[in-house]
């Protein structure tokens, strides 16, 4: 007996999205960029709210940009992401307007943190990351977990 009710449907959808997902990075990894993308694009026009398609989409044009910072400083010129590089800006905007829905997505949350840490911006990536991570202070394990992110290269405390 076929179940035709809008759980069923939802969870269709958000299994078909994961099955969709979980063949971008395998596709980037084995070179395939044109069908990784070609998967991002189908995903964006099924689910273009669903917030991991939202994070890819951030996480894939990060990728972008990282690529031509790292051709520019093969040609010896120190660039970086300015705070108000307009891929940045766009990327900010639907980022936060995802997050204002789900606060606590890991992938959204780690989507901002690495354009966070890209930018400069440390200090927030660290708490992205943190969050994205669901750390519950009152635990000793999430208070050890936590240490890590709490000290800078040297070891020096994070103030």
């Amino acid at each position: 007996q076929r179940e035709h009710g809008d759980k069923r449907k939802r969870e269709a959808a958000a299994l078909l999205v994961q099955a969709r997902l979980w063949a971008f990075e395998p596709l980037r990894l084995a070179g395939d960029k044109a069908g990784a993308a070609k998967n991002l694009e189908a995903c964006k026009q099924l689910f273009p709210d669903h917030p991991d398609v939202i994070a890819f989409e951030a996480l894939t044009e990060l990728a972008v940009v990282a690529e031509s910072l790292a051709k520019a400083a093969a040609n010896g010129r120190r660039e970086g992401i300015a705070d108000d590089d307009p891929r940045g800006l766009e990327v900010d905007r639907k980022l936060a307007a995802a997050l204002a829905k789900f606060p606590k997505h890991a992938q959204l949350l780690v989507a901002q943190a690495s354009w966070d840490r890209a930018r400069g911006r440390v200090w927030d990536a660290i708490k992205a990351y943190r969050k994205a991570l669901g750390l519950d202070h009152k635990s000793r394990e999430d208070l050890m977990a936590a240490q890590f992110f709490d000290v800078a290269w040297d070891g020096a405390p994070i103030t």
